[in-house]
């Protein structure tokens, strides 16, 4: 998960360019509801927790939301770039293409 989108596992085959909207669920908050593009699909191995693996990308998120999410997340060093580095929240969650 990063500020730009997430990666998730689904059962449902979707395809690129449709609109989700979904929900997290944390601790000592309320629901942050996003409305997210999948930007990419890959079919999974049998045996694996799902049939696909999905990128997602946030396109409609509150700003109290972004807000709640960067806390979560905590400072974009910690999030996988170095300080002073630019955040990617393009066109991808955190990968152009899911993992090999």
């Amino acid at each position: 998960m990063s500020l730009g989108g997430v990666r998730i596992f689904s059962d449902d085959a979707l395809r690129v360019g449709e609109l989700l909207k979904m929900e997290f669920f944390l601790v000592d908050a309320p629901p942050v509801t996003y409305t997210a593009e999948v930007v990419w699909i890959e079919r999974l191995e049998a045996g694996a927790p799902a049939r696909f693996d999905v990128g997602l990308k946030f396109i409609q998120l509150e700003p109290e939301a972004l807000s709640l999410l960067a806390r979560v997340l905590g400072p974009p060093e910690e999030q996988g770039g170095e300080q002073g580095e630019e955040q990617d929240t393009g066109s991808k969650p955190d990968a152009s293409k899911p993992p090999a």
